[in-house]
């Protein structure tokens, strides 16, 4: 006795994998949006830093 797939089984399992494959591709899009946003963040918070320690260093010669 052989078995045999059913008929539509390749069909249907191409959809499987384009609806992985598409969400795949939207987090991949959605990680791009963190990234940038990451970054966004991170050089603001450096340009913080940067404006506390040149406070930082006005404050110290006032003192000195």
């Amino acid at each position: 006795m052989r078995v045999r797939p059913h008929p539509e089984f390749p069909r249907t399992a191409g959809k499987g994998f384009a609806v992985v494959a598409n969400e795949v591709k939207e987090l991949a899009k959605q990680t791009a949006n963190a990234t940038e946003d990451i970054g966004k963040k991170i050089g603001a918070i450096q340009q913080d830093a940067q404006g506390a320690v040149g406070a930082i260093q006005q404050i110290s010669k006032i003192i000195n």
